[in-house]
């Protein structure tokens, strides 16, 4: 029963990974095409602007000539009305010369979309993703002898005592569902905070709602947000700020007895990741200009920080922002490189990591030794950074079975971390053992 239970959850996953797979390259497809239209109708535009510029020059002039024209037919005497007689015939044919060769540049521009016909053929015949098949063969059972287990002695280490971290490894001690009864859909946390108290807050991007979860990971309550939020940083211990992408907004939200929206800040760009950096904002743009923001707490913009300005080639899509526990560095993934960058609090870069079973760089944490810790979402892994930045090890794989890790958060005051992943329902614990 248990293998079959399994076996159906495996096959739930591999659903929702066709499905996720599908979708970022829907996705791609989507904004390579609006980027098309763009620059498109930016040219076009531009165009008809520079011959609207010529016709109305070649009016002025007409309109200057008539005016002129009419003075001197008005006031001039005869030999000033023949001068301008024989100026208004020469210019007349200037101008029908000219009116002629803009006539040629002229044309009815319409744009239009041609639509791949092997899309349009695959959306026909595709009826289904697949079909679910029972295959039931004889099972052989092994005779009969005696089994006996010895279990690894796993020892979880709390506060600032024991082996270092860089030489411990992760452990899966627990996990917990955070599907309630009115979501919809199947949950995307993307990301994660852990407050004083051992309460937890979950942004679940699919269900557009902020989870709070108690010491024991139970469910307390949920509030909707808008237009599906995406990340989240501590304000102070009873305020939090989310960013929502999709409408340029910064929420900040009372978390006491009871959650509340206590304020907006609006962004001139699209704001995904987010951290607090002596009293500033830290936003990062994704594809949308892939720069950092830095902003104050009403939002008012301070700087840009764009991707050439401290690197030889462009560093493109930021989207994960975070800072280590002495608030002394900031570390920014750049997911479309697979790079991630740790800058000083004036924005100088101290280093860039880059590995090559690290593919698109995701969610990111510290430790209390300052270790980093590296989603990587089209890797399926979470790699373990030494403050300089080298590999020290990777701590999960979910390779075979195609999970991918969207972020993870260390708890407050513990070796123990919590990971979320890409469209699943189900949170996973770590603690860092000998």
């Amino acid at each position: 029963m248990l293998i079959a239970l399994k076996q159906k959850f495996a096959i739930l996953q591999q659903i929702r990974n066709l499905k996720s797979e599908l979708h970022v390259q829907l996705r791609k497809l989507e904004d390579d095409l609006i980027v098309s239209l763009e620059g498109n109708h930016k040219s076009e535009d531009l165009n008809l602007q520079n011959q609207e510029a010529r016709c109305h020059s070649l009016i002025t002039a007409i309109e200057n000539d008539l005016t002129q024209y009419d003075l001197v037919m008005t006031h001039g005497s005869e030999a000033q009305k023949v001068i301008m007689l024989h100026n208004m015939e020469k210019n007349q044919n200037r101008y029908l010369e000219v009116m002629s060769e803009y006539k040629k540049d002229i044309r009815d521009v319409k744009i239009g979309l041609n639509i791949n016909t092997r899309l349009t053929d695959l959306i026909t015949e595709l009826k289904r993703f697949g079909l679910i098949n029972v295959t039931r063969t004889k099972h052989d059972f092994p005779s009969c002898h005696i089994i006996t287990q010895s279990q690894q002695n796993v020892k979880a280490v709390f506060g600032s005592t024991g082996t270092p971290l860089k030489n411990r490894k992760a452990v899966k001690v627990s996990e917990f569902c955070v599907k309630v009864r009115e979501d919809k859909i199947s949950c995307h946390i993307t990301d994660i905070l852990t407050l004083q108290g051992a309460k937890h807050i979950l942004v679940d991007r699919a269900n557009s709602k902020i989870k709070v979860y108690g010491e024991h990971f139970q469910f307390q309550e949920s509030r909707t947000i808008q237009e599906n939020p995406w990340n989240a940083c501590i304000l102070k211990d009873s305020e939090i700020a989310v960013t929502v992408p999709n409408i340029n907004t910064i929420l900040v939200i009372g978390i006491g007895n009871k959650m509340r929206k206590i304020r907006e800040i609006k962004t001139r760009l699209q704001c995904w990741g987010i951290a607090v950096v002596k009293d500033q904002l830290v936003i990062t743009t994704y594809t949308n200009d892939s720069s950092v923001l830095i902003l104050d707490m009403t939002g008012k913009e301070i700087r840009t920080v764009r991707p050439d300005n401290y690197q030889s080639e462009k560093l493109l899509s930021p989207w994960y922002a975070n800072i280590n526990k002495s608030e002394t560095i900031i570390y920014v993934s750049y997911s479309y490189v697979n790079k991630m960058v740790a800058y000083n609090t004036s924005w100088n870069a101290l280093f860039t990591y880059t590995n090559q079973d690290m593919n698109y760089a995701g969610g990111i944490d510290t430790d209390r030794e300052g270790n980093i810790y590296l989603c990587g979402y089209n890797s399926y892994n979470v790699q373990q950074i030494s403050a300089d930045g080298n590999l020290i090890k990777t701590l999960i794989t979910k390779r075979e079975d195609k999970i991918k890790p969207r972020t993870l958060r260390f708890c407050r005051d513990l070796d123990r971390f919590i990971v979320a992943y890409y469209n699943c329902d189900i949170i996973e614990v770590y603690d860092m053992c000998d």
